[in-house]
């Protein structure tokens, strides 16, 4: 397999089994703003409520492995080093989030800043998909 073919493969990769994960995102981080509106969080209040969306999920795979009580699939070694490398995506993205929030102002800054993060975290999840795919199979 050719290296663009791996990257393109890994980057639609990236989206497909994301999609779910980058969704609760948005939901999490529009449930912060819009409670950022009503008050300002002191530290208290964001690790409260990232310790409520810590506990929901926790709940959820309680359940999935009490009701389900079968092994866990898909935990092969590309997904695997894939999310293990997140650490660069995430951080590159809010990184990037942060400097278009300090350019821009307003709403137009927020949709810049919105844009460039989802599209940094993609390309860098697919990215760090294809190295963690090329290590495990010796390329």
């Amino acid at each position: 397999m050719t290296a663009k073919r791996l990257l393109l493969k890994n980057l639609r990769l990236s989206v497909m089994d994301n999609s779910s994960a980058y969704a609760f995102s948005i939901t999490i981080t529009g449930t912060y703003a819009l409670l950022a509106t009503i008050a300002a969080p002191g530290p208290l209040e964001i690790f409260a409520g990232a310790g409520g969306a810590v506990c929901a999920f926790m709940v959820a795979e309680l359940l999935t492995l009490l009701l389900l009580r079968e092994d866990p699939q898909r935990s092969d070694t590309v997904k695997l080093l894939g999310r293990m490398l997140n650490l660069l995506s995430v951080g590159c993205a809010t990184g990037a989030a942060y400097l278009c929030g300090l350019l821009l102002d307003g709403p137009f800054g927020w949709l810049v800043a919105g844009f460039t993060a989802s599209l940094i975290f993609i390309l860098l999840e697919g990215l760090e998909l294809a190295l963690a795919e090329a290590k495990e199979k010796g390329v």
